[in-house]
């Protein structure tokens, strides 16, 4: 399997050369450097970590990736942290900010190396900024840690690399391995040298035995250009942030004083990150709203002059949770720079853990928690989004629950796993794999040994198992696997379940697809979307399947999407819904329905599924037992089919299962994706649906079959018919009668199984049988017509 983590077939030709913008960093295939996959018999043991930080111990936040990383795998061997090294020039227009940097940068450099507990010590190398500077700094920063990680006891390190910069020192410290942690666009940071770190990532991700990725779409965009990658995104210190109490007895002094209702923003205000123009129009807009910002401001001096703002300026990490629990509601006003674009801010775990409503502008990773968090982007839109949210009744048990396992030690556990699967484990641990090859149905790590129970066609097989977490000391591990007919994989969810039980599904969204690239003859006669054609008198064809989608526990809140073709009439929502349909339209003129859900789908989790529907198809069979079916085979895709196994149209996806299709070119679903999965060796299900099924209706014809179906499921014909098809097609009492409202039929016409559009006119003496009769539409008094579509393009009326 390509995912959760993406291991190349052949892997790339590394360089160790020192990266250059006109070095290909595939060049030179290293021996020593090949791993031949998961679990290799080649090994690289480390005895500690190096980490390169992307922050400062002595003067950042350390809720920062890296901190919280290194701090939980301190816990079984020794890590020398190294404060960031930097990746920008300080520039003297910035006037009191720049004597600012400077001095607690030099402020650090003095501490030099401190030991923070047994097993973690900090240090400060001495560096020079720039790209100038970078080149002497690259003779003597490799020395300067080399000999303060000897102190430590590390001589085969594990080193991470959270600065791209520190790529001029990795060799010299004669590393184990290397991780690179790519939780940024490092190169998008406004004052970086962009050319020197971009060719530094470069360089490290195809240098380093694992990239980490934290953002999916930062991840989605790169994999392929790593060794190794896998994504593990933020954790949280779920406790801290649960559990402070809404007391304002507790609330600290400088928050106390200030009115409520109160709107916070915890965190670095900085011109890369923070929007000051979004914040103080929507500061204006609610004048009666304490605003509150807490953390450390680099924007020019005097660039807020609100008095409903408070800056209550930085404030220890261990102190953030209580300024939260003091907000009534939290805000992340951002910039849409490309940095926030690939950002995966941990902050809104931490809000969600805090448990407060929060407003936020739109960024790709967001879209995993649209349902938790209300997004505007305009300065209206957050104003109003704040008014709501501050008189709105919240659950905050709902956001809780969602981060409630993700925390850093379980981040770490992942990070651990991911690395043992290369073979990349710490000195001293040791992993036995019990009939590698067959029914293994255990792991040894040290003298502690984990077993795996499940029916006998389950059995786990060596290349899937994620499992061992390398350590100094034996200890009890906690694995995240799921099970399929095929094996265990990893699954990337946050619940801790045991080999062999029951799997959950967690639906990112309903794409409905609204036609194909060729309009079918019930579209282009009625110049509609099949999809606002009445297929009841209360109901159209969408509302029906949105109906049946919310029917289902598992798409009870989920994201509707209505995905339109470029040629295709776009349908239009005349019911409430909630807000929670959106009508797109497909933004390639040639892509084919794979690759069109595809790019729908690239802001979603690799192990969330997406319900995908042929919208011109009305449902009539349940879809629970498919639901049912895809959850507890584990399978990448189950088609839905027809009991005469013809395709019901109806598609449950893994989105890891369309990683493989390209960014552009046409891809059809049926024809061309499906194969190529089956080829890639992931798993299909077919499951087949009750009678009827999903029955098309691409014609007049199937359209009223559809309608004879929906109208005897409203309970409008008496009896139980064996076969709808064959029901009445005469001015029978049980025959389709279908006026919608705004209709008007004379006295005298005769309806016969047929459907009427608002805002039509059937005269006296007109006969219509088995026809659709459009909106707009007059039929002449006299006029006798059958098996048609009647609209502005093909009408008999008075109007000629």
């Amino acid at each position: 399997m390509l995912y959760p983590d993406h291991n190349q077939e052949n892997e790339r030709h590394v360089s160790t050369d020192r990266p250059g913008h006109n070095v290909n960093p595939f060049m030179h295939l290293e021996t020593e450097d090949i791993i031949s996959g998961p679990l290799s018999s080649k090994r690289k043991h480390f005895d500690g970590v190096i980490c390169f930080g992307g922050e400062d111990w002595w003067y950042h936040n350390r809720g920062h990736y890296d901190l919280q990383i290194m701090r939980e795998l301190s816990k079984h061997f020794p890590v020398l942290y190294v404060n960031s090294i930097g990746m920008r020039l300080p520039c003297i227009a910035e006037g009191k900010m720049f004597f600012h940097r400077i001095r607690r940068k030099l402020k650090s450099l003095g501490r030099g190396y401190r030991q923070i507990n047994d097993h973690f010590a900090v240090c400060s190398p001495f560096i020079l900024p720039g790209r100038i500077g970078m080149k002497i700094t690259g003779r003597m920063l490799a020395p300067q840690v080399r000999r303060w990680a000897e102190r430590m006891g590390l001589n085969n390190p594990l080193v991470w690399v959270a600065c791209p910069s520190a790529a001029v020192a990795i060799d010299g410290v004669k590393p184990s391995a290397v991780v690179y942690q790519r939780t940024d666009r490092h190169e998008c940071f406004s004052e970086a040298v962009h050319d020197m770190i971009k060719g530094d990532d470069d360089w490290l991700k195809a240098r380093s035995d694992l990239t980490v990725f934290c953002s999916s779409f930062l991840y989605e965009q790169e994999f392929n250009q790593c060794r190794n990658a896998c994504l593990i995104d933020h954790g949280v210190d779920f406790e801290q942030f649960s559990t402070v109490e809404e007391n304002p007895n507790q609330e600290p002094e400088d928050i106390r004083a200030l009115g409520r209702p109160r709107v916070g923003f915890v965190g670095g205000i900085d011109n890369h990150t923070f929007d000051p123009d979004l914040f103080l129009n929507v500061a204006r807009l609610l004048s009666d709203v304490q605003f509150v910002l807490v953390g450390a401001c680099s924007l020019p001096k005097g660039w807020c002059h609100q008095s409903n703002v408070a800056m209550l300026g930085k404030k220890p990490y261990s102190e953030v949770a209580r300024y939260m629990a003091a907000c009534d509601v939290l805000i992340m006003p951002w910039n849409h720079s490309r940095w926030i674009e690939a950002c995966n801010p941990v902050k809104l775990k931490e809000y969600l853990a805090a448990g407060r409503p929060i407003i936020s502008t739109s960024f790709p990773e967001l879209v995993r928690y649209r349902k938790y968090v209300n997004v505007a982007d305009t300065p209206e839109e957050f104003a109003r989004a704040i008014r709501h949210a501050l008189t709105a009744r919240v659950d905050p048990s709902q956001g809780r629950d969602l981060v409630r396992n993700d925390t850093w030690t379980a981040k770490a556990d992942e990070v651990l796993a991911h690395l043992a699967q290369r073979g990349i484990v710490a000195k001293g641990s040791t992993l036995l794999l019990h009939n590698i090859q067959g029914n293994m149905q255990r792991l040894t790590l040290g003298e502690q040994e984990v077993k795996f129970s499940g029916s006998p066609h389950r059995q786990p097989d060596s290349s899937d198992v994620l499992a061992v977490i390398g350590s100094q000391e034996t200890r009890t591990i906690s694995l995240h696997l799921t099970c399929g007919e095929d094996g265990v994989r990893d699954s990337g969810k946050r619940s801790q379940k045991t080999y062999g039980h029951d799997w959950d599904i967690d639906i990112a969204a309903c794409i409905i697809l609204a036609g194909t690239l060729r309009n079918s003859p019930l579209v282009e006669a009625t110049n509609m979307s099949v999809l606002d054609l009445p297929i009841t008198t209360e109901e159209t064809l969408l509302d029906t399947w949105v109906s049946l989608i919310r029917r289902l526990p598992q798409c009870a809140e989920a994201e509707i999407r209505v995905i339109c073709y470029d040629r295709s009439p776009s349908p239009s929502v005349v019911h409430d819904h909630h807000g929670r349909i959106r009508i797109e339209r497909n933004p390639q003129s040639y892509r084919g329905s794979a690759g069109l859900v595809r790019d729908m789908c690239r802001h979603y989790h690799r192990n969330q599924s997406v319900l995908v529907i042929e919208g011109s198809r009305y449902g009539v069979s349940s879809l629970e037992g498919m639901f049912d079916r895809h959850s507890q085979t584990e399978a990448d895709v189950t088609v839905g089919c027809n009991p005469d196994r013809s395709p019901a149209g109806i598609y449950l996806i893994r989105v890891e299962a369309f990683r493989s299709i390209a960014d552009d070119g046409f891809v059809d679903l049926k024809e061309q994706w499906l194969g190529s999965v089956r080829e890639k060796g992931m798993k299909i299900e077919i499951h087949g649906l009750d009678a009827p099924g999903f029955l098309p209706v691409r014609t007049l014809e199937q359209f009223l079959v559809a309608a004879r179906y929906a109208r005897h499921a409203a309970g409008q014909w008496g009896g139980v018919e064996n076969d709808v098809r064959g029901l009445v097609r005469s001015d029978d009492a049980r025959g389709l009668r279908v006026i919608c409202q705004g209709a008007l039929i004379a006295p005298g016409a005769r309806v016969i199984d047929s459907i009427v559009m608002g805002d039509t006119i059937v005269s006296a003496n007109a006969t219509v049988v088995r026809c659709l009769i459009c909106s707009g539409t007059r039929i002449q008094s006299g006029v006798e017509v059958a098996d048609s579509v009647i609209s502005d393009r093909n009408c008999l009326s008075d109007h000629g």
